[in-house]
């Protein structure tokens, strides 16, 4: 998961059947500082972790009356949030239409993190990839 905070999004990569490809996710960050951090209720297993804050409200409660809660689709963290710095640039796509009116489709979101390596996320809630640099 990864949270945008200039957006206020958390943005979730899901395993797909596809070798290398994820699906993703995007919820409104609606934790906020005076809500519990997780639920005392909830106990990972051994080696796992409850997600914490905006992650662990997304992850339990999901992003909002349309949205359901990540827990089904990501299971138990595997470690704890760390935070990163990274650059989003998205790329939009379209085509011109016959009468030269230039119709929008959903773009590609490019992120990089400090250590190079890309996310790629395709289309509104489409599909996700993951570009490790080449040393």
């Amino acid at each position: 998961m990864f949270w945008l905070s200039t957006r206020n999004e958390i943005w979730a990569l899901i395993s797909s059947p596809t070798s290398g490809k994820f699906y993703w996710r995007v919820l409104p960050n609606l934790w906020y500082e005076s809500m519990p951090e997780d639920d005392p209720s909830i106990t990972p297993p051994p080696k796992r972790y409850q997600p914490a804050r905006g992650f662990g409200y997304a992850w339990r409660e999901g992003g909002g009356q349309a949205s359901l809660p990540l827990r089904g689709d990501l299971g138990w963290a595997i470690d704890e949030e760390a935070g990163f710095e990274a650059v989003l640039t998205y790329y939009p796509q379209g085509f011109y239409a016959p009468d030269c009116v230039w119709m929008p489709k959903s773009g590609v979101y490019e992120m990089t993190d400090n250590a190079g390596v890309r996310y790629q996320f395709v289309g509104a809630g489409g599909q996700a990839l993951i570009v490790t640099p080449t040393p």
